[in-house]
């Protein structure tokens, strides 16, 4: 596959994300922080398929320019620029322009600065979770492994890896969440 159908199939999976978290928040009468969520979900999926990028060190122009094109709600670079008073923009992440232990630093930065609004995506769907039979998690999971592995595929990276960033960026603080929502659901 050329490199733009690879971006068309993961942009066809975070559409089809979307619809599944706006219908979600329908579903439990939270409507009014759709846009608030999918804010959240467009920064956690950048920042996982930044980290993914670094994890061989090496950073394309493709890969820069997949993860900029993806996401339609919160640009990560403007994300970042408005919560530093910075000004940088997608051209200074390409590869002749910053080295990638440069590239892995900036992404620890908004990682760190993400982290809040990413937890806030991962805590309303573990309460959702905590409180229904239903387990949206697998659901989620199974859209953010496609779009992770359409990245792979353009990035000509090791497929294998994909499960790390996602287990350490969304799974793990989920399951952290759900356990506390449940406890606190067995108190009262």
């Amino acid at each position: 596959m050329t490199n733009q159908e690879l971006l068309n199939k993961a942009s066809r999976s975070y559409i089809d994300l979307m619809e599944f978290i706006k219908d979600l928040a329908k579903k439990l009468h939270k409507e009014n922080k759709t846009k608030d969520l999918i804010k959240d979900l467009d920064l956690l999926i950048q920042v996982m398929l930044m980290y993914e990028s670094v994890s061989d060190f090496v950073v394309s122009d493709m890969e820069i320019s997949f993860i900029k094109h993806l996401v339609t709600e919160c640009d990560i670079v403007d994300f970042y620029n408005t919560a530093n008073n910075k000004k940088i923009n997608w051209d200074s992440l390409r590869s002749d322009k910053i080295e990638p232990e440069e590239f892995k630093e900036f992404v620890d930065r908004v990682y760190r600065i993400a982290m809040p609004y990413i937890n806030d995506f991962i805590m309303f769907l573990a309460g959702e979770d905590s409180v229904t039979s239903n387990n949206e998690l697998e659901v989620i999971l199974d859209y953010l492994r496609a779009i992770l592995k359409y990245y792979l595929e353009m990035a000509n990276t090791d497929l294998s890896v994909s499960d790390y960033v996602i287990k350490e960026i969304f799974e793990k603080k989920y399951r952290e969440c759900r356990n506390i929502f449940s406890r606190i659901d067995k108190i009262f």
